[in-house]
């Protein structure tokens, strides 16, 4: 009986801490979402949870591109159809990779220079009869 006596006389002491670290915890919750800090970190968090990583893409090296047969595109490798030169680098490609290639990535695929869709030159030729 003297045991049931001291558990219930020490339960308003366990309720009222508990209901301080309650408050506690929901000042911070409420600081947090209302303070400019918890805003940056929300949208810190926000960004890199939706941030979804760019495919890698293989980098073309300039001499395994000197070694290719000169009718060749270098992003497919196959016979270039519609050459097209990318003019911050004199490499001929097919028109359909290249143009992907820099909407995607905005550079040369062989030397990694800067360039747009503006550097991009179709080439026309006549072939012979």
């Amino acid at each position: 009986m003297n045991r049931l006596w001291r558990s219930f006389i020490a339960l308003p002491g366990i309720l009222s801490r508990t209901f301080g670290y309650v408050l506690l915890f929901v000042q911070f919750v409420d600081f947090f979402y209302n303070s400019d800090l918890g805003a940056q970190q929300r949208s810190l968090l926000n960004r890199n949870a939706n941030k979804i990583p760019v495919a890698p893409h293989k980098r073309l090296r300039e001499t395994s591109v000197m070694l290719l047969e000169t009718d060749k595109c270098p992003i497919c490798l196959r016979h270039r159809h519609n050459d097209t030169v990318l003019n911050v680098s004199g490499y001929v490609f097919c028109y359909e990779c290249i143009s992907d290639f820099v909407r995607r990535e905005r550079k040369c695929p062989v030397t990694s220079l800067p360039a747009t869709m503006n550097n991009l030159i179709q080439i026309f030729y006549d072939l012979p009869k």
